[in-house]
């Protein structure tokens, strides 16, 4: 009998995870650390936002209203921008955009630093910049597979995704504790600078990418061709009629996050950073997880159960009583939001002709863009009833939701 080698001893998954094939790319890997420190500001401003605006206002429903202005262009910009992103170079896109963002946050840094600007004023800015973040959503997505390729676009969207969620890590606990010793002027000036190291790695990219489209039509047809690709792709309109739900009913328990942090387990805003650092955490369980099963087979299938575990999730956040339930359950309830929505994104990039991607891309942002609706709903409904009774309602919405596609949505479930 053969001798077996060390390495036929090694688990199959951990196996996929030592051998991540989107990183054999270099230019992905440029790519990777881009995101990590975009991540670091992008995700960083929801501490500095939220805190600020809950300071401000002493209102829940006011931070809803401020974490939906900061996505509402997700929804506008979605499939216009996606038709832009496939029209143009991908590269020389995302460069510009991060120095947008950079400009942005600096901006905001110093109005509030010399105390000459309101909040409204401050969410204006925010706006404009969430038209950069969306673009660049859109342009990321859609790069990460022109490198790596359909072969491995599950790695190459769950390592972008990996690089967004330790960014996000690093700049929610730095906000937080920045937010605490210098202010929110401080905070702001430092998202600049994790936009321009972004912006700085993006520079060595030689390539646009084995699968980068070479038609270069107009944006008006881009958009008449996509929108004839919605009508008779059902599996399309499907997944993102879900992805709509899932936003809406999942990901708005953020806007409650800082009455949870403040008012129900009276704690600072260093803890907010910390707990929104733990979000960001469970997206790399999720990363752990999807790389450890390799090649997804049943992708939709996977899908909808990461569906109902997010809602279930998000029902115990809502009874949480200490600090330590609290982060447990937040780190599980973005691994599920996590694996939901690399594989929504994802589907809807491989069941589109490669030239449309970025306008697929760009529907995903778009459902992405309805997360105002339920960031409103939620901060309305913490405000009038409770926080714990908003996550509850929210959460049963997605059971009911994951269920009712399970059992009468087989094309999902087969996926």
């Amino acid at each position: 009998m053969a001798a077996r080698t060390p390495h036929s001893r090694t688990p199959g998954w951990i196996q996929n995870i030592l051998a991540v094939p989107a990183f054999r790319y270099r230019d992905f890997r440029y790519l990777w650390f881009a995101v990590f420190f975009n991540s670091i500001s992008r995700l960083g401003e929801l501490v500095a936002l939220s805190w600020l605006v809950l300071e401000r206002t002493d209102s829940p429903f006011m931070v809803g209203v401020a974490l939906g202005i900061r996505m509402v262009p997700h929804f506008f910009v979605g499939l216009l921008g996606g038709a832009l992103v496939d029209r143009f170079d991908r590269r020389h896109l995302m460069r510009l955009l991060n120095l947008g963002m950079a400009a942005m946050a600096a901006l905001i840094g110093v109005l509030i630093m010399f105390d000459v600007v309101g909040l409204w004023q401050i969410l204006a800015l925010t706006l404009v910049s969430g038209v950069f973040r969306s673009l660049f959503q859109i342009s990321r997505s859609s790069f990460s597979f022109d490198i790596v390729g359909p072969r491995n676009v599950i790695s190459g969207q769950a390592l972008s995704a990996l690089a967004m969620r330790f960014g996000g890590i690093v700049g929610s606990v730095s906000m937080g504790f920045i937010v605490k010793a210098y202010g929110v002027d401080a905070a702001y000036i430092v998202l600049a600078f994790g936009y321009l190291a972004a912006t700085l790695l993006l520079l060595p990219i030689r390539s646009a990418g084995q699968s980068a489209p070479v038609n270069r039509q107009p944006v008006w047809q881009n958009l008449k061709e996509y929108f004839s690709e919605l009508r008779s792709n059902r599996t399309l309109t499907a997944i993102l009629l879900l992805t709509v739900g899932t936003e809406t009913l999942g990901f708005s328990h953020q806007a409650v996050l800082p009455s949870l942090v403040r008012d129900v387990l009276h704690v600072g805003p260093e803890w907010l950073g910390i707990m929104t650092a733990f979000r960001s955490a469970g997206g790399v369980v999720g990363v752990v997880i999807l790389t450890a099963m390799g090649e997804v087979r049943r992708k939709g299938l996977v899908m909808l159960l990461s569906i109902l575990v997010f809602g279930i999730s998000v029902i115990v956040l809502g009874y949480a009583s200490t600090l330590s339930t609290a982060i447990i359950v937040v780190t599980v309830v973005n691994m599920a939001g996590f694996l939901s929505d690399i594989l929504g994104g994802s589907i809807m990039q491989l069941v589109v002709p490669n030239e449309q991607r970025g306008r697929a891309a760009g529907s995903w942002v778009l459902a992405i863009g309805t997360s105002p609706i339920g960031q409103l709903q939620m901060g309305g409904l913490a405000s009038a009833i409770s926080v714990s009774l908003a996550l509850t309602l929210n959460g049963v919405g997605l059971v009911i939701l994951a269920v009712a596609c399970l059992l009468f949505v087989p094309r999902l479930r087969k996926l």
